[in-house]
């Protein structure tokens, strides 16, 4: 069997593991016990199928009413986009900027270039930037920030609760959705498997 060596993400030790792992294995760091890989039955087409689930459940967030607040009678709808722009208008420019990209625009793009591994392995195409796009998605994956920003939103649900009557749109649902399936894709797509894909693909 095949094997490629690959460094600990939590302590940098060399390990050297086989090219297929069995499913349900799972390998560990000996030295920080940092776990590296878990194996999965089919993950390609696994990972490929919640990825375009991912796309939909994005989409179906910012396509429809986000939270409607109704303080003393006065009602007001908001979309999620309506999140950054609002803070574009009242001139925090970098920062409306910053927030659309780590929770909008960054995630799309690791979903795309992930994708594009997934579709040339099951298809058995080649394609010298491969390599490119996995350095790529290594490097944006400290910057989806998609969880952090639920979990803002909800603490800030939570203070306004008593101030005011919150009715939750079908976009939240969908971003709830969004936020699960990426970040079990997250957990799926380690750096052992997407070395890997991008091995086979080649």
């Amino acid at each position: 069997m095949q094997s490629r060596k690959i460094a600990c993400n939590g302590c940098d030790l060399l390990i050297e593991l086989p090219s297929v792992i069995a499913e349900d294995k799972k390998w560990s760091c000996p030295r920080c016990l940092h776990t590296i890989t878990r194996g999965h039955k089919d993950a390609v087409s696994y990972a490929l199928a919640i990825a375009i689930s991912c796309l939909i459940s994005f989409a179906l967030s910012y396509s429809f009413s986000f939270i409607g607040f109704d303080v003393s009678g006065q009602y007001r709808d908001i979309k999620l986009i309506q999140t950054t722009l609002e803070l574009f208008n009242q001139g925090y420019y970098f920062l409306s900027i910053l927030v659309f990209a780590l929770i909008g625009f960054l995630p799309v793009v690791y979903l795309y270039l992930l994708i594009r591994i997934l579709l040339a392995n099951i298809w058995g195409t080649t394609g010298k930037d491969l390599s490119y796009i996995a350095k790529s998605i290594h490097r944006l994956i400290p910057w989806l920030m998609v969880d952090v920003f639920l979990i803002g939103v909800l603490v800030a649900l939570i203070k306004m609760w008593g101030l005011a009557h919150l009715s939750f749109g079908f976009s939240f649902w969908a971003y709830i959705v969004f936020v699960i399936q990426f970040s079990y894709l997250l957990y799926l797509v380690d750096q052992h498997k997407l070395w890997q894909w991008v091995k086979d693909a080649q």
